[in-house]
């Protein structure tokens, strides 16, 4: 268990928040539908949109 770590996440956005913006674009990418850099680009999108909506609604 030495290299056991628990990973934190902004609280700005919710497991589901992130669960759900992975879920879009990791199937698509393991089926060969998207490149992993396109995979990456599009994440990336979706997360710093809902950041930016959680630091809406948080102020």
């Amino acid at each position: 268990m030495q290299y056991q770590k628990t990973l934190s996440f902004s609280p700005y956005i919710s497991d589901d928040g992130f669960n759900a913006a992975l879920a879009k674009v990791i199937e698509p990418t393991m089926r060969g539908q998207m490149t992993l850099d396109q995979c990456i680009k599009q994440l990336n999108q979706s997360i710093n949109k809902l950041l930016q909506q959680g630091k809406q609604q948080a102020s």
